[in-house]
């Protein structure tokens, strides 16, 4: 096993793993194994003069076997003498996103997550088609409400041949892309949405084209910053559980997880059977939550409830 970056340095052939090879490794995430450093460390430059401290490994790596192939070495010792490894920079690690776009830059994937892990919450429960069906039949759609959501990963503006502004943008969730056009006044209205890296929410319908008898387009009616999507539209939180689950133990975990995330959502209990998928749904006058993470996360590990937002 390669213990550091500087080990792999001097012990690998550099003349067939060049320096181009090694930055892809080290932006697909293939060095995280060496403990203390993270990727943006080996791309850090102290100034536009200044090397990488990845190049810098690499150096140092030559100039040890070099230095090995003419006798410099030791016979008693395997690192030539007065030689250290190079210092580990100091800076800010990427955010996930930025991670995540360089993975699928260099692998053409994502590979040690996906930029909408942080909205599984509002995918779940508001949106009600995956990118991946509406683009395997656009038909079966039509004249119905959809949700979708995504992050941008690409947007245009563009005028056409009359001098009418336009935009097309691309959304990519977990299960595929999506290329949608926006005109005329849905255009001036949203085209500040359409920017890379921009998470949305978007609600429309597949209706026919304009003077079209069975050529269909999805309609954007509205689109809305998805990390605001979830104090908008989750109104209501609604717990099932089985009544068998129900003890004075359980009662007390739920209720101080309550008490410890007081909001404005409603709170609704379905308590009953699922298997005969028969429920006595009550509702807290007096009770309202506030839905964020922590306060899911939490109720997620209690064993025996599911939850639906609405």
């Amino acid at each position: 096993d390669f213990k550091t970056i500087f080990d792999l340095a001097k012990r690998i052939d550099l003349r067939a793993a060049n320096k181009k090879c090694m930055e892809s490794l080290a932006v697909s995430g293939a060095f995280d194994c060496f403990e203390g450093v993270f990727r943006s460390q080996y791309f850090y430059q102290e100034n536009e003069d200044d090397s990488t401290f990845l190049d810098k490994a690499l150096k140092f790596g030559s100039k040890f076997q070099n230095a090995k192939d003419s006798d410099q070495i030791s016979m008693f010792s395997m690192d030539p003498l007065e030689v250290k490894d190079p210092e580990i920079p100091k800076c800010e690690p990427w955010t996930q996103l930025e991670m995540l776009s360089k993975e699928k830059e260099i692998t053409g994937m994502y590979l040690s997550g996906h930029p909408l892990d942080h909205f599984k919450v509002e995918v779940q429960h508001f949106c009600n088609t995956r990118l991946e069906d509406i683009n395997a039949d656009l038909v079966a759609f039509k004249n119905r409400d959809v949700k979708i959501a995504g992050v941008v990963t690409e947007a245009q503006h563009r005028t056409t041949k009359s001098g009418n502004p336009f935009g097309i943008f691309t959304i990519e969730d977990f299960t595929g892309t999506f290329r949608i056009p926006l005109f005329a006044e849905d255009y001036l209205k949203m085209r500040h949405f359409l920017k890379p890296k921009e998470f949305l929410f978007i609600t429309g319908k597949v209706e026919l084209r304009w003077k079209s008898e069975d050529n269909y387009q999805f309609k954007v009616y509205s689109i809305e910053l998805l990390s605001e999507v979830r104090a908008k539209l989750g109104k209501s939180i609604t717990m099932q559980l089985n009544l068998d689950d129900v003890s004075d133990t359980f009662i007390e975990e739920i209720m101080n997880l309550i008490n410890s995330n007081i909001g404005q959502c409603m709170l609704n209990f379905q308590v009953g059977d699922k298997e005969e998928n028969n429920f006595v749904e009550m509702h807290s006058n007096e009770l309202k939550v506030d839905i964020n993470d922590k306060f899911l996360e939490s109720l997620a590990e209690i064993p025996g409830v599911e939850y639906k937002l609405n």
